[in-house]
């Protein structure tokens, strides 16, 4: 996942779609220890910054993603397990939702396609209902 991505964004908001590109650049940091990213855009017509930290957490053998941006002030925080067989990370976590101010159950499904090529899925939990809200597909920048 190290390295500069073109992002495709598709956003699912009050059953409209709508498509934005963005970049992300990523870097381990810390030893190692922990991905980095730096994601820059637009989301709904406004221009939209973020910022990642992704690592697997050794003592509680699971992977923990901590997500800021523009758009609110609030942290998102997940934690998630590898399929080896799908190469898929599903994130499950919570976070407050800027337009609401109230605390958001989330689901992030993150996918490594190949060395070129990964995609993020992201839904929000509204009553144990998943509703998809973005997709991100990310092509590695060479």
């Amino acid at each position: 996942m190290v390295g500069n991505w073109k992002a495709t964004v598709t956003t699912f908001m009050g059953g409209q779609e709508a498509k934005s590109e963005g970049s992300s650049s990523n870097k381990m940091i810390l030893g190692g220890r922990y991905l980095k990213s730096s994601f820059k855009g637009n989301m709904m017509g406004m221009p939209f910054e973020g910022m990642g930290l992704d690592a697997y957490d050794n003592a509680a053998k699971e992977y923990i993603s901590i997500w800021v941006d523009t758009f609110g002030t609030g942290v998102l925080y997940l934690k998630g397990k590898m399929d080896e067989k799908t190469k898929e990370v599903v994130y499950t976590g919570s976070g407050v939702d800027p337009m609401t101010g109230k605390d958001q159950m989330t689901k992030t499904v993150m996918k490594q396609i190949d060395d070129d090529h990964q995609q993020m899925l992201m839904y929000m939990i509204d009553g144990g209902k998943e509703i998809k809200n973005m997709q991100i597909d990310y092509t590695r920048v060479k």
